[in-house]
């Protein structure tokens, strides 16, 4: 281990010890349960980066870790209100050990998937054949169509842009202005959430692999990154687009930006900046215009609002240091529907499978936010707003009421989403694009709040996608494959 991972591990744990300090003695329950529930996630968190297994186990860990550990924690130590609707929580010490419980029964699953996962690599590995390892990375004459590639991704992304300006397609907080006919609209979505991001991942990797360096792509998304957040009105898609090429630079830097720190911090610069203008633009146009929305249903009761606000300086204050804390640690799904669904009280089997085969609508009220988390949003207020409070994957399994459920589920769940992950990493041969379908995976499984044939449609939707820009290695493994079938080896 390098001198500045070995800093960084002692800053991590020292950070860690004070926070876990300072949640035990403001903890309500019972202080071993705390005790169980912090190491387990402590686990959780250690095994992401610890032998690393793959992206999408990276960023399930980290999303779960801030949403369930790092929230309840912080908010025991500053004794502040939940953001997100709890439903019937009361409170209670004996309602606080059942969602540590429930938390770190799925904690000791995601643990068993990532066991799993590294007992049967091997199986995966052997499914890649050589013959398609060691082919190049780049098809055939990309060098000499490169440019317009990126000025073809280009136009699709000024035109997606456009579209959204013009009818309103995705704009986060309200409802869409123009349908698209199914299943355009929900391509539209997937694009403007993964797909550009994913495809600048993969000819930014193509650069990398033919000796153009990573400069163009990482600005290409930068720029894109902010021009889709803008927008769409988001805070979190900037952060979900450009997380996984922050991953690789730590992971691989001088491989993809080169050697020096002028140009790390560079990047830096710019992911920052980027940050902040998403942030500003998104809380300005959600919470500021005349069509703002006003969320008087989250935060059992207390809206961050404008009242008070009389200058520009103190606009921007707001914009930028009064909701930091709202979206750095608030917004991260995972406790609240613990804890709305633990207190729910027809819990059981016929409960998880009719919220699993549900369809979500738009205009609807979800059966979580209307009913388990009792936001108060209303079947008209989601005709104008969209709005949904999101239960996480350790809810959606308790619904049957049954810890086995949810020990089992997270493990089935975050390992489908790693093999995934390891299937097309075998095949692309592409580190970008594996880290981009890595966080996209964890974000879809984090944001399980019933419904699962949308989420798995997407997943299976962005698998195919990747398969289709790499689809000179698929063909060539699918004949491996017949060779294979056709000349079966002798046996010994």
């Amino acid at each position: 281990m390098s001198r500045w991972n070995s800093g960084f591990v002692i800053i991590a744990l020292a950070a860690w010890i004070l926070i876990f300090l300072a949640g035990v003695n403001s903890y309500n329950g019972s202080k071993g349960m705390y005790c169980v529930f912090s190491l387990i996630f402590l686990m959780v968190i250690s095994s992401a980066f610890l032998g690393v297994v793959s992206y999408s186990y990276i960023f399930t860990c980290c999303f779960l870790f801030v949403g369930l550990w790092f929230k309840m924690s912080l908010h025991a130590w500053e004794e502040q209100s939940y953001a997100e609707p709890v439903g019937y929580f009361d409170g209670s010490g004996h309602a606080w050990d059942t969602v540590l419980l429930v938390c770190s029964i799925g904690g000791v699953g995601v643990i068993g998937a990532r066991i799993l996962y590294q007992r049967f690599d091997f199986m995966l590995a052997r499914r890649v054949r050589p013959e398609v390892s060691g082919m190049p990375n780049v098809p055939e004459g990309y060098r000499v169509w490169r440019l317009r590639f990126w000025m073809g991704l280009g136009g699709i992304v000024i035109l997606s842009l456009a579209a959204n300006e013009m009818f309103g397609l995705l704009k986060l907080g309200h409802t869409p202005q123009w349908y698209l006919p199914w299943p355009l609209h929900g391509i539209y979505g997937w694009l403007m959430s993964v797909g550009l991001s994913l495809v600048i991942g993969t000819l930014m990797w193509w650069d990398v692999c033919a000796g153009f360096g990573v400069q163009v792509g990482a600005l290409c998304l930068f720029f894109e990154s902010v021009l889709v957040s803008v927008s769409a009105f988001s805070r979190g898609l900037y952060f979900l687009q450009t997380l996984p090429f922050l991953v690789l630079v730590l992971a691989n830097g001088p491989r993809l930006i080169g050697h020096g720190w002028k140009r790390l911090a560079g990047f830096a610069a710019v992911w920052l900046l980027g940050l902040l203008i998403t942030i500003a633009s998104a809380n300005y146009f959600r919470h500021y215009t005349a069509e703002s929305i006003q969320p008087h249903w989250l935060s059992q009761g207390k809206p961050l609002t404008t009242q008070g606000i009389e200058s520009i300086a103190e606009a921007g204050e707001h914009l930028l240091t009064r909701w930091a804390r709202h979206l750095a640690v608030d917004r991260w799904p995972g406790l609240e529907g613990v804890m709305a669904v633990s207190s729910y009280p027809e819990k059981g089997l016929r409960l998880l499978l009719q919220v699993a085969t549900v369809r979500r609508h738009v205009n609807k009220a979800d059966f979580y936010t209307a009913e388990v988390a009792r936001s108060g949003l209303t079947d008209e207020d989601a005709k104008k707003f969209h709005y949904a409070s999101v239960a996480g994957p350790i809810a959606f399994l308790f619904y049957s009421g049954s810890l086995w459920c949810v020990c089992i589920g997270m493990c089935i769940l975050t390992f489908v989403v790693m093999a995934c992950e390891r299937g097309l990493a075998g095949l692309t041969g592409n580190s970008v694009m594996c880290a981009v379908f890595g966080a996209y995976a964890a974000f879809l499984l984090v944001q399980i709040s019933g419904g699962l044939s949308q989420p798995a449609a997407s997943l299976l939707f962005t698998i195919m996608v990747v398969l289709a820009l790499h689809y000179w290695r698929v063909i060539a493994y699918a004949r491996q494959c017949i060779a294979a079938w056709s000349n079966p080896s002798p046996r010994a």
